[in-house]
């Protein structure tokens, strides 16, 4: 059984940072790790962020990902880069208010419709029988899916049940006389407690692999597939969103409360 998705805490002498490591449906069901967190302590001398990311990425490819993606600051981007790193876009955080009493249960049984604007259109935890339905052509638009078969996909979502850790929405429109509905719309939030520089943990989330289908952008339902996903996250407790974008999807994610925090940069192992 794959873990879903889990943090880790890398420690130099003189930095420190984070590494979480997903399981994903793309890619052949392929892993990606997230390098963040990354402090260079004062003083700490040259090749010090170096020693961070070389540790970071021997363990992303120890852990079997195809690519690590890290989050820089604008005056490291040459660090990075020297690494083989190489700029992806930009990573978008969104402080929210956390629930006072999480619901650590319940939180993954979301449904829902998208409110007046759509209320035709029903968000709903993944299942195994839309693999049928075309979840992976949903998310072909926006990257390679690979080789994934229906056990595949179906063994995916029991790990992610087990795990307790993400939810993945898909959007079905019911305003059709196709049965069952088509799907229009898919995304992930995975959640993991991080470490605060004052010695607590609290319960950051990242949103990843956002897709609305083809016929139905511009209508105002990406954003409302966020917004679903992120009270999701709060209602599990999570006081922070992550997630990278292109810079043209700036504006949109901005609308949306988001900050551009960082540059978004990515490393590829061979395969």
């Amino acid at each position: 059984q794959r873990t879903m998705a889990e943090l880790s805490v890398l420690h130099g002498t003189h930095c420190s940072g984070t590494l979480l490591v997903e399981a994903k449906l793309i890619h052949s069901c392929g892993r990606v790790a997230h390098l963040e967190d990354v402090d260079v302590h004062a003083n700490a001398p040259d090749g010090s962020l170096k020693d961070i990311l070389t540790d970071g990425m021997a363990r992303a490819r120890a852990a079997g990902c195809y690519k690590i993606i890290a989050s820089c600051p604008i005056n490291a981007l040459a660090a990075y880069e020297a690494q083989g790193f190489i700029d992806k876009g930009c990573q978008m955080r969104r402080t929210i208010e956390p629930t006072t009493t999480p619901d650590i249960a319940g939180w993954r049984t979301l449904r829902a419709s998208l409110g007046e604007e759509h209320p035709y259109i029903v968000a709903r935890p993944v299942a195994a029988g839309d693999f049928a339905r075309g979840a992976l052509a949903l998310l072909a638009q926006l990257t390679v899916v690979g080789d994934v078969s229906a056990e595949d996909f179906a063994a995916h979502i029991a790990s992610m049940d087990a795990a307790g850790t993400g939810l993945t929405l898909v959007l079905e429109a019911t305003n059709t006389d196709t049965q069952p509905p088509p799907l229009v719309g898919i995304g992930t939030v995975l959640l993991a407690r991080a470490p605060t520089s004052d010695g607590m943990t609290v319960v950051r989330a990242h949103i990843e692999d956002i897709v609305i289908d083809q016929s139905m952008r511009g209508r105002g339902v990406g954003a409302q597939l966020i917004n679903c996903l992120v009270g999701a996250a709060r209602s599990a407790g999570a006081s922070l969103v992550l997630l990278e974008c292109s810079r043209v999807n700036v504006p949109f994610y901005a609308k949306l409360g988001f900050e551009q925090t960082h540059t978004s940069m990515a490393y590829y192992f061979d395969p």
